[in-house]
């Protein structure tokens, strides 16, 4: 499993123009661990460490779906899961995000979001 200090985005998944992050998120421990990009791409100084600190950078308007879409993604069997969303940048902009994640489960189907 990465770690924060591997988060690094494949050379190959880099296209000109676009801007990658990328995150680790433990739910049974809710530790939550960003690349310097992901940092950078949200406009924040730091990371946030839990997914509450996490959904703060939401925009209101889509917080409750994107809180919802991600309990059924970890309460389904699924593998992975893909959802977009905008996000409130520290200067007042918006900025639409793509999240894209695998869900690796542990022997007892609890899930380990990478």
């Amino acid at each position: 499993m990465p770690t924060k200090t591997s988060l690094r985005p494949p050379v190959s998944d880099i296209i000109e123009g676009v801007q990658i992050g990328i995150y680790v998120w433990l739910p049974p421990t809710d530790e939550l661990h960003w690349s310097a990009e992901l940092v950078g791409l949200y406009g924040v100084t730091e990371a946030p460490t839990t997914e509450q600190e996490f959904a703060k950078l939401l925009h209101p308007l889509d917080r409750t779906r994107v809180e919802g879409e991600t309990s059924t993604f970890l309460g389904s069997d699924a593998q992975g899961y893909s959802h977009s969303f905008r996000i409130l940048r520290p200067d007042g902009s918006e900025r639409m995000i793509l999240d894209r994640a695998v869900i690796q489960r542990d022997a007892a189907g609890k899930a380990q979001v990478v």
